[in-house]
């Protein structure tokens, strides 16, 4: 077995060589083992043991937080694992867990007429995807990958080999069906029911212009559930280099993607007629329906939106709530993206099944995720920070989270229920009572599967405010304000979300307005700014308080503004001017006083 130390040659392509996410992480582990069948594992954690030292380990090396790479840790690579065979009689094909569901597992299955459900990105391999759940292929109607788990091959935290499944070593089964990254032995084989290939499979593709992204969310919401569970639905936020027709580059766009998987075409067409009645069907961008493909086209599709070389920061939360107040909350992670490459996911699971019993436990009828990938280190921050910012705004119906898309170190929420949660402790208590395995990389591990929401507004998410307010992007009114929002203006007052738009709308056919922080004080309740904002008359005799002015006078307004937060979100706005300056055409100033 080959074992690569720290400050060895080989080292640093060791460490992170088959890293999936460039944005490489600064921790090193004591040395990278590559075993080569269970006895050279089972020989590496006994090392571990000996020498006190914790285990990591590395499957296909696609985790966007690099689980894998944990500081002092002996890191097991199982680079060679990566076999595939079939029993034909009763169609389980065992599968080791540096495999590539979509490059290696489904075609070699292919050539029995048979198939895998892994995941869509064809370069995933199976090993973290099937512990951390495995939202695969149509995982509405065919549900999570693990479910199709009969049996693995583990070396526990002793270094022993052992069979787990229904009837022995059942503690370990149920684990190893949900627990991801925390789990606490290495899976050697996997043993997985296949399925009958489909024998058609029928898409339906539509484009709409980004605008229409709230209404589309919540249509979908409204139906999703009386679909047939052959098809997968999945509705994307992203951008469009180009579009005939319309002027422009990386047009901001809202996909449709809808897939039936059938006996005949006939079906299929039958089975996606219903998307054919989206309320705004009448203005999409492009139709393209009732067309038929493959797997190969859907994961050429897959690896282009998930290229390599590339750095990525993802996250996702499961969502609940009425298909008015989600949509409202989440339409803004599909339209307003931080670069032309990332794009955010709603995912199907309705309607919703019983689960088989297994650690993994948690799910809602609607997934969503952000996946945001970019070239440069130096555009990390404002990739990282908006997502972060995403994430908080949607927080309002946000139940919980998936192991497969998610980063415990910048944020974490529930991803197995409260029951499972302390069933796994009390497993790995029994199996691991050393903590050799490495366990969850989290930032706080008190706050490990808990709901603890932020509430507070800090002063970079009030500036990305600031800013679409500045380019009168009236989005910003539904991400930011609550929907009981009350805004009180000197005399002026109105409620809503609909009531500060109609406001805007008055005003900004006639001024610009340009608003500037000066200074900003923030807590969990309260916000406190104080602001310049400038009105520029856009035209002569525009009607003003102070009669009409001409085109490009100014007003200049100096306050103080008062924001209540609820579920960091504006409740009550309350605004106090202390000065407010007119200067002409000429650039003459005039004190007008205090105007309300």
């Amino acid at each position: 077995m080959k074992i690569i130390k720290r400050g060895d040659k080989a080292y640093e392509e060791a460490r992170v060589g088959r890293v999936f996410n460039h944005r490489v992480p600064d921790r090193y582990p004591i040395a990278i083992a590559f075993p080569r069948n269970a006895e050279d594992v089972a020989t590496a954690v006994k090392l571990a043991n000996t020498e006190g030292y914790k285990i990591a380990t590395r499957a296909g090396g696609h985790s966007w937080a690099v689980w894998s790479v944990r500081d002092e840790a002996i890191l097991i690579d199982l680079k060679y694992f990566n076999k595939i065979k079939l029993n034909k009689k009763n169609k389980i094909v065992q599968v080791q867990p540096a495999v590539k569901g979509g490059l290696e597992l489904n075609p070699f299955l292919k050539k029995q007429g048979l198939m895998f459900a892994g995941g869509h990105c064809p370069t995933v391999g199976v090993g973290g995807f099937l512990l951390q759940g495995g939202q695969g292929w149509n995982a509405r109607g065919w549900g999570w990958a693990c479910e199709q788990i009969v049996a693995l091959d583990i070396v526990t935290a002793d270094g022993e080999i052992v069979r787990a499944d229904a009837t022995q070593n059942t503690d370990l089964y149920w684990a190893a069906r949900g627990a991801g990254p925390g789990f606490f032995g290495i899976v050697t084989c996997f043993h997985l029911k296949t399925r009958i290939a489909p024998k058609f499979m029928v898409a339906s593709t539509y484009l709409y212009p980004s605008r229409h992204a709230q209404t589309i969310l919540k249509w979908l919401q409204e139906i999703h559930t009386g679909i047939s569970t052959t098809v997968e639905i999945v509705a994307l936020g992203q951008s469009a280099p180009s579009i005939e027709g319309v002027e422009g580059t990386d047009i901001p766009v809202m996909i449709v993607h809808v897939l039936a998987f059938e006996d005949t075409h006939e079906a299929g067409i039958e089975s996606l007629k219903p998307f054919d009645d989206c309320p705004v069907i009448d203005d999409a961008y492009m139709v393209r329906k009732n067309y038929l493909t493959t797997f190969e086209e859907q994961f050429a599709l897959q690896i282009e939106a998930n290229p390599e070389g590339h750095r990525w920061t993802v996250n996702n939360a499961w969502l609940e709530g009425t298909p008015e107040e989600v949509s409202k909350t989440i339409a803004p992670a599909f339209t307003h993206l931080p670069n032309p490459k990332a794009f955010t996911l709603w995912y199907s699971m309705a309607p919703l099944r019983p689960l088989p019993d297994m650690a993994f436990s948690l799910q809602t009828d609607i997934y969503l995720a952000t996946y945001v990938v970019w070239k440069d280190e130096k555009d990390d921050e404002l990739n990282k920070n908006w997502v972060k910012n995403t994430m908080h705004h949607i927080e309002p119906v946000t139940a919980g989270q998936y192991t497969g898309d998610s980063d415990f170190q910048v944020h974490q929420r529930k991803f197995v229920s409260d029951t499972n949660w302390e069933k796994l402790k009390a497993i790995q208590k029994v199996r691991d009572p050393n903590n050799i395995f490495v366990g969850y990389l989290t930032s706080d591990k008190d706050t490990l599967n808990k709901n603890k929401f932020v509430k507070k507004m800090d002063r970079q998410t009030f500036d990305d405010y600031i800013k679409r307010f500045n380019e009168q992007d009236m989005t910003a009114f539904e991400q930011y304000l609550s929907p009981t929002m009350k805004m009180v203006n000197g005399t002026l007052a109105f409620e809503g979300v609909q009531g500060m738009k109609d406001h805007y709308t008055k005003i900004w056919k006639n001024f610009t307005e340009q608003l500037t922080v000066e200074k900003f004080v923030s807590d969990d309740k309260y916000l406190a700014v104080q602001l310049w904002a400038r009105f520029t008359a856009l035209f002569d005799d525009t009607e003003s308080l102070f009669g009409a002015v001409k085109k490009g006078e100014t007003f200049d307004f100096r306050g103080i503004i008062m924001y209540t937060l609820k579920n960091g979100q504006f409740e009550e706005i309350k605004v106090a001017y202390n000065s407010f300056i007119f200067t002409d055409i000429h650039g003459v100033e005039k004190d007008l006083g205090i105007p309300h």
